[in-house]
């Protein structure tokens, strides 16, 4: 009976251990202008436990961003993110978190500086983060931003571009016409 007690414990303590807890976010980007979106999103708002729910356990935590209530055009987008560790209290003595590595829609992210990172690049929609690593305090968490911008297709410019030149000849056929 013992042995009994003890794989079944032994199995609880590896389901732990494998990652099977994980923390789930979904956030609404906010369009602030024309094909501009943004977001703030903080650790204290997942459903499930935050990485792997217990100090030193690893985990995933996986971000979602939507567009609030605003299909997605087909098209590059860039992505600027921020995030960044927090601990309760004062400045802590310890990393709260150790990220053991952080993609975002499966482009690789990494630190630029100590408990935080940033991502720049161009990408399509949607925009997932999962953030692998655990948790070294038990008053952990992050937050970070997220801002969004659409990349302008190539007819965009070349309009552009003979709208300039069209102003030019304008400007050059009414100096003509005045001299």
């Amino acid at each position: 009976m013992k042995l009994k007690a003890l794989t079944l414990a032994a199995t609880a303590a590896l389901c732990l251990a494998a990652n099977v807890q994980a923390g789930t976010m979904n956030v609404s980007l906010n369009q602030t202008a024309p094909g501009y979106w943004q977001a703030d999103f903080y650790s204290n708002n997942l459903t499930g436990p935050l990485l792997g729910g217990f100090v030193g356990v690893p985990g995933t935590d996986t971000i979602s961003f939507q567009g609030n209530n605003v299909p997605w055009e087909a098209g590059q987008y860039y992505v600027e993110l921020n995030f960044m560790e927090k601990a309760s209290g004062s400045t802590p003595t310890i990393d709260p978190i150790t990220v053991t590595s952080a993609t975002l829609n499966s482009i690789p992210v990494s630190y630029i500086a100590k408990r935080s990172f940033d991502v720049d690049g161009t990408t399509q929609p949607p925009f997932i983060l999962n953030i692998n690593g655990y948790t070294n305090a038990p008053m952990a968490g992050y937050h970070g931003s997220i801002s969004i911008t659409a990349v302008p297709e190539p007819e965009t410019y070349a309009m552009l571009l003979a709208g300039l030149g069209l102003m030019g000849a304008i400007a050059r056929r009414r100096k003509a016409k005045n001299m």
